[in-house]
């Protein structure tokens, strides 16, 4: 997902010092929400995460989390400021944004590789078979331990949520695998299973036997993840028992679709 470098502005200044909690603001066909701006990991490793709780006071336990992938080409800055005609249905990433603040959870955008310009290791050879040793794991290892430890404010994680669009999409997949019993749900869009890639599918003999109930949002006119792919992951969870939702857009190709970001927002709220 391509995205105008202008559109950024928003979060850029929130960086300078912390932002106002849970604002969000909406006017001619545009969405931004306000976010602060925090290096993690090891040295080496840091990348910027771009993160925001909701307004008001904290819940006992904290606020649940969910924690947002960004597509290649499409800097984790898309899940906060967008345009009503923007390509590939940016907005209603926005939206969930929105949407989710709204409802109460701390929204966290990590940035991959290349400020945020480049995909996730999940599927990149070498570390699609050695995730142990990729750097991504090592920043959200150190983004885990952070939280966990209330660097960010009161988060309840134990009420932790993943998704993702496109390659961001196979980062959430990889969830499941890398991280059992951490992610209470997760949503995939626009993706599959965490090592394939494009048209290109093959599912590991075993999938994880804790996999989280797994949402699937797909575009039925999606050429460059066919939703063949995803149906083949999703079927496979079926089988073994996982609590799954699949929604399939006839008109849309890779994006997001109008709706998308309610359904989203929904099943987090179930699980």
């Amino acid at each position: 997902m391509l995205r105008l470098v202008a559109a950024m502005t928003p979060i850029l200044l929130a960086a300078c010092s912390r932002a106002d909690p849970g604002t969000c603001t909406s006017g001619f066909g545009t969405i931004s929400c306000t976010a602060n701006s925090d290096r993690v990991g090891e040295p080496g490793h840091q990348r910027r995460v771009l993160w925001q709780v909701p307004a008001g006071e904290a819940p006992e336990a904290g606020w649940p989390v969910v924690l947002l992938f960004q597509g290649s080409l499409s800097p984790a800055q898309t899940y906060w400021s967008g345009y009503q005609a923007e390509m590939l249905g940016g907005i209603h990433q926005v939206e969930l944004t929105q949407r989710l603040l709204a409802d109460g959870y701390a929204v966290f955008t990590p940035l991959a590789v290349v400020g945020g310009f480049w995909c996730w290791n999940t599927n990149v050879i070498p570390w699609a078979a050695d995730w142990e040793d990729s750097p991504d794991k090592s920043v959200l290892d150190v983004l885990f331990d952070e939280m966990d430890a209330g660097d960010f404010g009161p988060l309840d994680t134990s009420r932790m949520y993943a998704g993702g669009i496109s390659s961001g999409g196979y980062m959430t997949s990889r969830m499941a695998e890398a991280y059992p019993g951490r992610f209470s749900a997760l949503a995939i869009v626009s993706a599959s299973w965490a090592t394939c890639l494009g048209t290109f599918c093959a599912l590991p003999d075993e999938l994880p036997a804790d996999h989280p109930p797994t949402f699937f949002g797909h575009g039925a006119k999606d050429f460059i993840v066919p939703p063949r792919t995803m149906l083949k992951y999703r079927d496979a969870l079926d089988d073994m028992g996982v609590e799954t939702e699949t929604t399939i857009d006839p008109m849309t190709a890779h994006g997001w679709f109008d709706g998308e970001a309610e359904d989203v927002a929904e099943w987090f709220e179930g699980h």
